[in-house]
């Protein structure tokens, strides 16, 4: 198919159709890429940074003040989702420096979902 764009109904595909997917080495086309304890590392570094600097200000803030229930499940959503987004990194077994990279991740993350969680327990009492 050679316009990403084209709906189905371009090729005129009908029930039952059978579509022959082939392989090319098309230097122009990627493939597969091959993860290293590197790259790894700096995906869980590039998420942490991003989580970082686009949520600490907010919940600095929220936890100045933390009234608005609103606030409160925004940031714990988009905290749960990074603590998603870094789980689904899996690095080899082997890669202790990895491991270890995520593992600490994780437990920032956490720690402030704890803290974003404890100062809107305690301003509802």
């Amino acid at each position: 198919m050679k316009d990403d764009n084209a709906p189905i109904c371009a090729y005129h595909l009908r029930p039952n159709s059978t579509i022959v997917l082939i392989a090319t080495n098309d230097p122009r086309i990627p493939g597969p890429t091959q993860n290293t304890e590197q790259s790894v590392v700096a995906s869980i570094r590039s998420e942490l940074n991003s989580i970082r600097n686009a949520l600490l200000p907010d919940l600095e803030s929220f936890l100045q003040h933390p009234t608005h229930d609103l606030e409160h499940r925004r940031l714990a959503e988009l905290l749960l989702q990074a603590l998603l987004r870094l789980d689904a990194i899996v690095p080899e077994p082997t890669w202790d420096d990895a491991r270890k990279e995520r593992k600490d991740a994780v437990r920032e993350v956490q720690t402030m979902l704890d803290r974003l969680d404890d100062a809107w327990a305690t301003s509802q009492t």
